[in-house]
């Protein structure tokens, strides 16, 4: 590596990263399968799609079984200039007060839905950490991460009324 070098950027697979016109940038490449040398190599230069534009939503209702294991779903909206780009993530924390305890859960799903501009559902299933859920209001926040070649998130948060199934 040529001395005085700043890293930019350094990855698996694809690899973004500011840079300036009519400057000089050293390329290190490596493999990436059982060694070093293996592997190849397609090198593109173009211009990096925009974050995505993302929009959560937690529906105000949910359930919860026997067992206590609760069901929460929403939608999430996912923009992006090209197309391009997925929700990868969305993960939340639920708290209810159950008596004089307060119970917590968190949970954390992949819908893996894509950036094309119209509403998907997500559905997460967790339990609690500390006991047992039960019908009732929940306070809900989630947040969402979706990416084209750059990422953005969305913040959401919700009193959901969770019901025993079968009532």
């Amino acid at each position: 590596m040529p001395s005085g070098t700043t890293i930019l950027a350094c990855g698996p697979g694809q690899v973004v990263s500011d840079v300036t016109a009519n400057q000089t940038y050293n390329v290190l490449v490596f493999g990436d399968g059982g060694s070093a040398t293996s592997g190849n190599l397609v090198f593109t230069v173009r211009e990096a799609v925009a974050p995505p534009s993302l929009d959560l939503t937690i529906n105000r209702s949910g359930t919860v079984d026997r067992f206590g294991t609760v069901h929460i779903w929403g939608t999430t909206t996912c923009t992006s200039t090209d197309g391009s780009g997925l929700v990868f993530e969305i993960f939340g924390d639920v708290t209810q007060r159950v008596g004089r305890l307060l119970i917590r859960g968190f949970f954390d799903t992949s819908p893996l839905t894509p950036c094309d501009g119209r509403p998907h559902r997500w559905d997460a299933y967790f339990k609690g950490d500390n006991g047992i859920f039960a019908g009732g209001k929940a306070v809900t926040v989630a947040i969402g991460f979706g990416c084209t070649d750059q990422c953005s998130e969305a913040f959401a948060q919700a009193t959901v009324q969770l019901r025993r199934n079968g009532r």
